[in-house]
């Protein structure tokens, strides 16, 4: 049988709706981040370290950021037996590096910037291996495109040069999103050139829609950018976040974020966290199998966030899921093995381990010819 879609996978497919995150935020799930230090004039550089602070986005009109976000994870998934087919051992890893440049176009009197986000460039390898027997290697570079068929190589070659703008509050909230329908024709377009059938097309396609949609868009990205403290902290101080994404993928992260130290114009903030993804009912349903997902965990990171501008400059962040996956509608399966009559059960469930580090790096920005 074919690998299904991990976990990894799911989320990869995610990422262009929930890649912005970084930019804005004490960022949950993603970070660990420090910008350029703060002019020597700034109060924030001259702040006793004892001191509260209010963190806040501040940024000014014609200020650029080059954002580069690595995520590094593998995915281990026994597959339970089919017919006289033994459980295999399926282990994939995924390395994709993602540049983005930040563009703001205007401030208004009350701190909500106008913010124009572009895909620059996409780096991605994938292998694995099932039981001893190695996976096709898969690798796509946009500064270096080649030719690739593979369907993330298709999805990332859609959205370089791609842009959404949004307006953005000191304090994380999104409004006024423009430019994500172009971006979503252009992704269910790259879907038809997909392998593995029109049904399996037709799956992700209708799950990187549903992701896609301008509320659930919004929903996702408020979720992570409204993550600042409502109030001033100081060091020690904790306050609890919660991220919710919408019902297409019921994750969950809920935890404690702490001021632990302020150095130089520099906040640093500890995270940790508990992540649940708990579906009742399938999440995809590829070859006529639905796919549901139980699985828990932890997240913990690192976030080093510029007091001057409120953006987050490096950041390290680790995710560790475990849990099942439940195939059902294994017996209406019309394969060799049903031919033969190897009687198939309805369902099946199979454990999946999953460890995912995440990098990220933002740097002031010059664009050529200026």
């Amino acid at each position: 049988m074919k690998p299904l879609l991990p976990l990894s996978a799911m989320l990869l497919l995610t990422s262009a709706a929930t890649l912005t995150r970084a930019q804005d935020q004490t960022a949950p799930a993603t970070t660990g981040s420090t910008t350029a230090a703060p002019d020597s004039t700034s109060p924030s550089a001259t702040t006793n370290s004892t001191d509260k602070v209010l963190l806040r986005l501040h940024l000014q009109s014609g200020q650029n950021y080059l954002m580069r976000q690595t995520t590094n994870s593998k995915v281990t998934q026994i597959l339970p037996q089919m017919g006289t087919t033994p459980p295999q051992r399926m282990d994939l890893t995924t390395i994709n590096s993602i540049a983005m440049l930040y563009a703001v176009q205007q401030v208004d009197a009350n701190g909500t910037a106008a913010v124009k986000v572009s895909y620059r460039s996409i780096q991605v390898k994938f292998s694995g291996k099932m039981g001893q027997q190695p996976m096709p290697y898969t690798t796509y570079d946009s500064d270096h495109p080649g030719k690739s068929a593979s369907p993330i190589a298709t999805i990332y070659k859609a959205l370089i040069g791609q842009s959404v703008s949004m307006k953005i509050s000191s304090d994380g909230h999104i409004s006024d999103i423009q430019g994500l329908t172009n971006i979503k024709k252009r992704l269910l377009s790259s879907m038809n050139s997909l392998s593995g059938g029109k049904e399996a097309s037709a799956a992700v396609s209708k799950m990187m829609g549903a992701f896609l949609d301008d509320r659930t868009f919004k929903a996702s990205m408020e979720k992570m950018t409204a993550t600042y403290p409502e109030h001033e902290v100081g060091i020690g101080d904790s306050w609890p976040f919660q991220l919710t994404l919408p019902e297409q993928l019921p994750l969950v992260v809920k935890g404690i974020r702490t001021l632990k130290e302020r150095k130089d114009g520099i906040a640093y903030i500890e995270e940790k966290g508990n992540i649940q993804l708990n579906a009742n009912k399938p999440l995809m349903t590829v070859n006529h199998l639905d796919l549901i997902y139980h699985l828990g965990g932890t997240q913990t990171g690192m976030t080093q966030l510029d007091e001057a501008t409120g953006f987050v400059g490096k950041a390290t962040m680790e995710q560790r899921f475990s849990g099942t996956i439940t195939m059902t509608g294994m017996d209406t399966l019309k394969t060799p093995l049903r031919q033969s009559k190897v009687a198939l059960p309805h369902s099946a469930s199979y454990p999946l381990y999953s460890k995912t580090t995440i990098q990220i790096t933002t740097e002031p920005f010059k664009p050529a010819g200026l």
